[in-house]
């Protein structure tokens, strides 16, 4: 009897691995092939942002217990394939506790390493962004959806609601996990379409994209309700102190505006997610308000924005992150972009040879290596003479005010028909008839 117990088990035990091996092989078969450049790609990617670097999504399918890792760089390839294990019980989550994985479109949110981790999560975790507005707005409820590490074997259908991957393999994914950047598209059975099939799609709502950018920047409140469905304008209010930080800063800064970066466009369930970073610019400097999601729905034949929010923040923020993005950046011209155009003018007035104008960019009590402004003015002039030409640039300039003083400190790079030098250049300012000038300078060389 003792035998025929341990060969039932063996055998039962036997029976377990050989359906999992065929289950899994089963779906791999069925899935597109590793590293193919013509791959169709799941039908909820409309379209990635591309640029320097290689955009990456993560695509869980839920009956095949199978994470899918796609590189963008112009062109789709899956470049890793894992076995996954998600909730036991099937069907998308709508309620806490009821152990089923979400279906949508989600965003990492955070990560947590080994040492701040339960063992049941294993060597790392990513918190999703789930439930998101669109989730919300459809009654869904839960929270503490992740995509971890397991110490336990990888068997199908046993997590309580996450995505759960070996520590071997979610490690290796780790290292292409952008926070608030990468997605990770779940769903029962994921449907492939090719990239190219998205193409009116993908015009449509980049178009859309721009007309609300347009609107951003000059439009009035009648344009922007034409945007929102009706059942989201409550939570406009955002518009009206954006218009009033808007319209002040561009009247002392007139390339001030707000612009849509790194554009990306997903779908699901019939709504369309439009995720950008959201900037504040200015032909000075730039600044990100942070990362930003529209949902769009199509009602007769147009776009309108049913959701709004940034990735990782409250609803209560949408719209003030611009408006605290666009105050900084105007509390930053105020006090460093004269100096900045300051700088500028006087290195065009070095380049140029212009004895006068550079000149007058220096404080009349100016000393440098003990000589006064008269004598360091004709010391120049002489140094223009003996050359043939003079190119002098900047970079990472940095400048520090503090009411009529003030520093710039920057790379410089110096070019002439008999010297060349490469070194940080720092100037002390300060304010001498209503203008700034140059009282000191240094430089270091690189």
């Amino acid at each position: 009897m003792v035998l025929l117990g341990i060969i039932r088990k063996i055998t039962t035990c036997f029976l377990t691995i050989l359906t999992s091996i065929l289950f899994y092989t089963s779906v791999v078969c069925a899935m597109p092939d590793i590293n193919s450049a013509t791959e169709k790609i799941p039908d909820m990617i409309i379209s990635l942002h591309t640029g320097e670097k290689t955009e990456y999504v993560i695509a869980v399918e839920k009956e095949s217990q199978q994470l899918l890792l796609y590189a963008y760089d112009g062109t789709y390839k899956i470049v890793d394939r894992f076995k996954c294990t998600t909730g036991e019980v099937a069907g998308a989550k709508s309620i806490s506790g009821d152990k089923k994985t979400p279906e949508g479109v989600y965003f990492f949110t955070d990560e947590y390493k080994k040492k701040d981790l339960a063992p049941i999560y294993g060597s790392r975790a990513f918190p999703m962004d789930y439930p998101n507005y669109a989730d919300q707005a459809r009654g869904l409820e839960g929270n503490a959806i992740w995509l971890h590490g397991t110490n336990k074997p990888i068997k199908p259908r046993d997590s309580n609601g996450c995505v759960a991957l070996k520590n071997s393999d979610i490690d290796r994914l780790s290292k292409k996990i952008a926070l608030n950047r990468t997605p990770i598209i779940m769903a029962e059975k994921l449907t492939f379409v090719a990239p190219d099939s998205t193409g009116a799609v993908k015009k449509s709502i980049m178009k859309f994209l721009d007309h609300w950018e347009e609107t951003l920047n000059n439009g009035n409140p009648k344009d922007v309700k034409k945007l929102y469905d009706d059942s989201y304008r409550e939570h406009m209010s955002w518009w009206k102190d954006w218009m009033v930080v808007k319209q002040r800063t561009k009247a002392s800064y007139p390339s001030f505006s707000a612009g849509l970066d790194k554009k990306s466009i997903f779908k699901h369930n019939g709504v369309y997610i439009a995720m950008f970073d959201e900037t504040v610019k200015s032909s000075y400097k730039n600044m990100t308000a942070g990362t930003r999601k529209l949902y769009l729905a199509y009602k007769n034949g147009k776009a309108t924005v049913v959701g709004d929010e940034y990735l990782g923040k409250e609803k209560s923020d949408v719209g003030t992150m611009l408006i605290e993005a666009g105050l900084k950046l105007e509390e930053v011209l105020d006090n460093e972009y004269e100096i900045s155009i300051f700088v500028e003018a006087w290195l065009k007035a070095w380049a140029s040879r212009d004895i006068e104008k550079y000149g007058d960019c220096y404080a009349n009590d100016f000393i440098f290596r003990k000589m006064d402004r008269t004598e360091w003015l004709t010391y120049k002039d002489n140094l223009n003479k003996k050359y043939s030409y003079i190119r002098v640039g900047q970079k990472n300039l940095v400048i520090k005010r503090n009411g009529e003083h003030g520093t710039a400190t920057f790379e410089q790079n110096y070019e002439s028909s008999g010297f060349r030098a490469h070194g940080i250049k720092q100037l002390t300012l300060k304010r001498e008839g209503g203008k700034w000038k140059i009282f000191r300078e240094t430089w270091r060389k690189l």
